[in-house]
């Protein structure tokens, strides 16, 4: 698949038009995969949302506004661990986990409580 490739520029505009139509607002900040800068409402969602689609996502940008912000300890959703490596070869000081690399949630807690110590 071309994701975040010019490849998927004929898909940004439908998928910006179903992004408009849908009740989606961030209920708290995010950082946009295009540039790492915050996304704080719903205009700027729908924008940089769109936009990656088509677009290279520049995750050691992202990595990097993390570690500005004071992040010390960072979990991955699922699907997979993918991010989590990108963003431990970009801010090795950000301790980062995947929840796919837990064989529990009690396991993921154990981690987090030992990186809080």
């Amino acid at each position: 698949m071309a994701s975040h490739t010019p490849l998927l520029l004929s898909a940004v505009e439908p998928f910006r038009a179903a992004l408009e139509e849908s009740g989606m607002r961030p209920a708290t900040p995010v950082l946009a995969g295009i540039d790492g800068t915050p996304v704080l409402t719903r205009e700027r969602a729908v924008e940089t949302l769109a936009r990656q689609v088509a677009t290279t996502v520049h995750w050691s940008g992202c990595a990097r506004a993390l570690r500005e912000y004071g992040v010390a300890i960072a979990v991955e959703l699922p699907p997979g661990a993918d991010l989590c490596k990108l963003v431990r070869e970009a801010e090795p000081a950000i301790a980062v986990r995947a929840i796919a690399e837990f064989r529990s949630l009690d396991g993921l807690a154990i981690w987090i409580g030992k990186q809080q110590a």
